[in-house]
């Protein structure tokens, strides 16, 4: 059994929400072992999934891409 860890950036976790939807990202996130992120944007994301907020998530990524 290997360690799954994900490097997060915009522009990744831009491509599993343009794919899967909020949902998608929150799953993308929980299932690694361990999360390192490369810029604000996937830092905010990563607090608000932490904090179990999928209706600010959606803000996050759709007020981004205005």
């Amino acid at each position: 059994m290997g360690f799954n860890k994900r490097y997060l950036n915009e522009n990744a976790l831009r491509q599993v929400f343009k794919a899967r939807g909020a949902e998608g990202v929150v799953i993308y996130v929980t299932k690694a072992d361990a999360v390192m992120c490369d810029d604000s944007f996937a830092s905010e994301a990563v607090s608000l999934i932490e904090k179990g907020d999928k209706e600010g998530l959606t803000k996050l990524f759709n007020d981004e891409q205005s």
